[in-house]
């Protein structure tokens, strides 16, 4: 099933540096050999809701597996301080849905948030202060306690 990961990239002063330039020069020798390929490389069009500094990094991979393989190989590994050092980014990996799914008709297979997350001073046990999760379905006088 194809996997895409997503990159929110902010740059700072949004100008990239050499480090960084030095990363767009390298990067496409690494994942072309598994299957990799741009989709979307720092566009910022239009926001619609909310707000977005920054930019979007969009690949394609042929699967999850492949997509994983290239994070983790030794030659993407080599110059990922290059993005790391350079520019903030928040990069995740996610699959398609299926030809002809809806939410409609598959409203259990949406990637709606399972549990509840709230912030605290208080540490809950085995989470740093800051974080309480509840259980899916437990009533705003429990998630108060």
């Amino acid at each position: 099933m194809t996997t895409y990961l997503i990159n929110h990239l902010r740059i700072p002063n949004e100008v990239p540096n050499d480090g960084g330039l030095e990363y767009l020069e390298r990067v496409e020798a690494t994942f072309q050999p598994y299957g990799g390929k741009w989709l979307v490389l720092g566009q910022h069009d239009e926001v619609l809701e909310g707000a977005w500094p920054g930019s979007l990094v969009l690949m394609e991979f042929p699967d999850r597996d492949a997509a994983k393989a290239w994070y983790n190989s030794p030659a993407y590994q080599k110059i990922l301080h290059l993005r790391i050092d350079n520019a903030i980014s928040d990069v995740i990996l996610v699959d398609r849905v299926e030809p002809g799914f809806t939410a409609a008709d598959s409203p259990s297979e949406c990637a709606w948030p399972r549990t509840r997350i709230r912030l605290d001073n208080r540490a809950a046990p085995g989470r740093p202060p800051g974080i309480r999760r509840a259980r899916r379905g437990a009533s705003r006088a429990r998630l108060a306690a």
